[in-house]
């Protein structure tokens, strides 16, 4: 049988059984092309004397696989069976070229093929090339480098060689009569080899841009698509049969058609602004941290798996994670099925629970023979075994539509539903459209926070941390929502979908000022429980320092025995806010009361993170039962509890100008503070350098009276005579001294 071989004439095949390096490539014919407009011009397997290449110089041969097999072990490699009776040898500067070729009737030229390699020098290459002028001049079609392209002696990622495809496109290339294509090894050595197999060359007129490669390949090589372009978003692209394509950045396509294999990785995301047709395999995946997203503005037809991730359960450590199930369509019985080890189960009950919407608390666990369907828009909890968290597999179609979810309010106000979109939902769209149905003191969604090992951290998402922090839902996410109204109606509609990067702002935003903002959020830690309020500024004609709704959010959980939570500047009268949010001004000169609940005993730790206020702001907090200012701006505070913490008056928060602190003593001795019953006075005594506010605040921090103090006089007497009986805190400020004192006024 004739092989071709390409070498040094002088050396015998016998001392190439001895040589240190060999290069082996052997080209690959697809099993299956999918587009009927391509033709196959060559299907050279070398098996016999008619194929459609010829050999350049003494360095080029056909070679028996027989012989190969036995070379410097290469008959250990898995790959060795893919070696068909002939393949092509190159070796030192060896080459072998096409017949001529008429490429002018296609739009893009494919060449498939195999290859194998051993004993390359690190940066020694080979070449595929092409002419447009019968051989006169070459241009580099791919170049191969080792250590870059290829290893020696590997059989490829997948274990039968590596697989490749390259496409000419007739908007990069001359197409005519007279194209020929050339492979070109490019070493020094008469040791180096280069051995071929199965070379097919298809020209193509489809439109559709068809992927030749393979789920290790980059979606950005042109040469792996079949019109040799990358597709932008106004291409109608196919994934034909035995092929695979894996995302793992955000892509726009006009449509998709998948007969392969389609992986959307975690980090990845993909917009169809057409149709969407499967009948192949798509997986979408996810971890604790990301989530692949996929957003059909067309039709979708095929089922889709998605694999989200669940926590694992630990009692009192690991909470349950809320889950959506991100498709339409899945069956409990199915779902229980696949998912047999990944969700906690006892073999009858799975760790899958709804909720009693507008109830109390979790229903039972479902057993896996119920014959109901999981809904796309209501969320579960889900939990996988213990020391043990990762993804379950969720099958269904895409929902594409709009859906909607009837709330409850009977026990509580509590319901759980779902993101039942494939992609992010944005935050804004999502309550603007829902603010009818859901009760203002709670409009906002609620998750539980999955970065701490502590079942009752809550993330609360308002209007407020939706436009300053673009806070988006992700696939598969379940919530808690208060309802207004029993039977109040939700709707989700697919223009909520986003991408979990994007920074879309829907027409009807507030204010044009709202890029302009501050926050902070506030912690309490004890072990690894974990509790914040949160605090936003912002101008938006909306915003006060009463209650705003939609922006000031209570907190979920109000029979926590341990939690955070401030109350308004403003009309305070009972709420517990998880987030306030106030007018930009207040940033630099405020001073919020906080609610504290913990257990006698406790040690708490206060802090701040997510910090984003003028540089020149330092933030404090006081406690008004020991007297102490603490600034947590780049510090924080521990308290060991001597006895129970309920409710306000002890904490609060203050923001101040760093200007005005430059010469802060909140020790002076020099200034005095003092109730006289006798007079209804409030005295101070003291030089002033300079005129200075009094104010007077009670206990909740709300501002009781505001006036002058002379500095030319050592004696200031301000009348407190309709004051009530109480504790009240006296506050001195001028531009170069501060000091507050507690006060008892009868």
């Amino acid at each position: 049988m004739t092989i071709f071989k390409l070498q040094n004439s002088e050396r015998s095949f016998k001392s190439i059984l001895k040589s240190k390096t060999i290069l082996v490539l052997f080209f690959l014919i697809t099993s299956n092309t999918l587009l009927t407009s391509q033709t196959v011009l060559s299907n050279d397997t070398f098996d016999s004397g008619d194929n459609d290449w010829s050999l350049e110089g003494e360095n080029a041969t056909f070679v028996d696989v027989s012989e190969i097999t036995n070379l410097l072990g290469v008959a250990s490699s898995s790959c060795n069976n893919t070696l068909d009776a002939n393949i092509i040898k190159l070796t030192n500067e060896g080459s072998t070229t096409s017949s001529t070729y008429n490429f002018s009737n296609y739009n893009s030229v494919i060449i498939e093929y195999d290859y194998f390699v051993e004993g390359l020098d690190t940066d020694e290459k080979w070449y595929v090339e092409f002419s447009s002028d019968n051989s006169d001049n070459w241009s580099i079609l791919k170049e191969y480098t080792n250590g870059v392209d290829f290893e020696n002696g590997n059989c490829g990622p997948n274990g039968f060689g590596y697989k490749e495809t390259v496409t000419l496109s007739a908007n990069n290339f001359i197409f005519n009569s007279n194209n020929r294509l050339r492979l070109r090894i490019d070493a020094n050595e008469s040791e180096d080899y280069l051995f071929i197999d199965n070379i097919k060359i298809s020209g193509s007129t489809a439109q559709k841009n068809s992927w030749l490669g393979y789920n290790f390949n980059s979606i950005n090589d042109h040469t792996l698509w079949s019109l040799g372009v990358i597709p932008c978003a106004d291409d109608e692209i196919i994934i034909p049969e035995s092929k695979e394509l894996t995302i793992t950045e955000s892509i726009i396509y006009f449509d998709i058609t998948i007969l392969g294999h389609l992986n959307i990785a975690k980090s990845g995301s993909l917009t169809v602004n057409n149709d969407f047709i499967n009948s192949g395999s798509v997986v979408m995946t996810s971890d604790a941290f990301e989530n692949s997203s996929l957003i059909v503005n067309g039709t979708a037809t095929g089922a889709i798996h998605y694999d989200k991730w669940v926590n694992n359960f630990e009692y009192d450590l690991n909470h349950m994670d809320i889950i959506a199930t991100a498709v339409r369509g899945e069956t409990v019985a199915h779902f229980l099925g696949i998912n047999s080890t990944s969700i906690l189960n006892n073999g009858t009950f799975y760790a899958v629970n709804t909720y009693n919407n507008g109830g109390v608390g979790w229903g039972d666990s479902l057993l896996i023979t119920s014959t109901s369907d999981l809904l796309s828009n209501i969320g579960y909890a889900i939990a996988t075994p213990p020391n043990n968290s990762q993804t379950v597999r969720f099958t269904g179609d895409i929902e594409t539509d709009s859906t909607n979810v009837t709330l409850h309010k009977v026990q509580s106000a509590w319901n759980v539903v779902g993101n039942p979109y494939a992609s992010y939902l944005n935050v804004r769209d999502f309550l603007q459209a829902n603010a009818e149905a859901i009760d203002n003191e709670y409009l906002a969604l609620i998750t539980h926070n999955n970065t701490t090992t502590d079942q009752e951290t809550y993330e609360y998402y308002n209007l407020s941390s939706a436009i300053i922090d673009n806070k988006n839902i992700g696939p598969g996410q379940g919530f808690y929502i208060a309802a207004k109204n029993d039977n109040a109606i939700i709707n989700f509609t697919p223009n909520m979908r986003t991408l979990a990067d994007g920074n879309d702002i829907s027409e009807n935003q507030i204010n044009s000022n709202e890029s302009i903002s501050h926050k902070l959020r506030l912690n309490i830690t004890k072990g690894n429980a974990v509790r914040h309020t949160q605090f936003y500024f912002f101008d938006n004609d909306n915003i006060s320092e009463g209650f705003d709704n939609g922006y000031d959010t209570n907190i979920f959980d109000q029979y926590d025995n341990f939690n955070i939570y401030s109350t308004l500047l403003a009309n305070s009268i009972d709420e517990k806010l998880a987030i306030q949010t106030l007018p930009l001004t207040n940033v630099e000169e405020s001073i919020i009361s906080l609610g504290i609940e913990a257990q006698a005993g406790d040690q708490i730790t206060f802090s701040i993170d997510s910090l984003d206020i003028p540089v020149d702001t330092v933030v404090w907090l006081e406690d008004r039962d020991t007297y102490n200012w603490n600034e947590l701006t780049s510090n924080s505070y521990t308290l060991n509890t001597s006895e129970t913490l309920s409710g306000t008056g002890r904490f609060y928060i203050h923001f101040e100008n760093n200007a005005s602190l430059s010469n802060t003593e909140f020790d002076l001795q020099d200034i005095g503070i003092k109730s006289v019953h006798s007079t209804n006075q409030l005295l101070i005594t003291g030089e002033l350098v300079e005129a200075t506010n009094v104010n007077i605040y009670d206990v909740n921090g709300r501002l009781i009276l505001h006036t002058t103090a002379d500095a030319s006089m050592t004696t200031n007497r301000i009348n407190i005579s309709n004051f009530k009986t109480g504790i009240y805190i006296v506050e001195l400020k001028n531009t170069s001294q501060t000091t507050s004192q507690q006060i008892l006024i009868k």
